[in-house]
């Protein structure tokens, strides 16, 4: 895999840890989708009892450019993004 900078590579590679990362979606035919992802604790935590509050341990922020480097993320990894994408992950509405 050719990677746009060493930040973008290094966030992919923390996708579903607790944090910031990066996930990249391939959820049809249109093409692949890059979000940025924090998670407040690792996957598969039993978050303790909120008492009936909401809380969001997950969030979801779509992406066009890297916040690294500002390439063109569709452009720079199109079809190679099926190597990377993590269905899996994402926030599930």
């Amino acid at each position: 895999m050719r990677w746009c900078c060493v930040g973008f590579k290094a966030h992919v590679q923390a996708a579903g840890e607790r944090g910031m990362s990066i996930i990249v979606c391939m959820p049809d035919e249109s093409g692949p989708e890059f979000i940025i992802q924090h998670r407040a604790t690792d996957m598969g935590f039993e978050f303790p009892s909120t008492l009936n509050m909401p809380i969001s341990v997950v969030t979801d922020m779509r992406i066009q450019y890297c916040p690294w480097c500002g390439v063109l993320l569709n452009a720079f990894y199109g079809e190679n993004a099926k190597a990377i994408s993590r269905n899996d992950l994402r926030v599930k509405i």
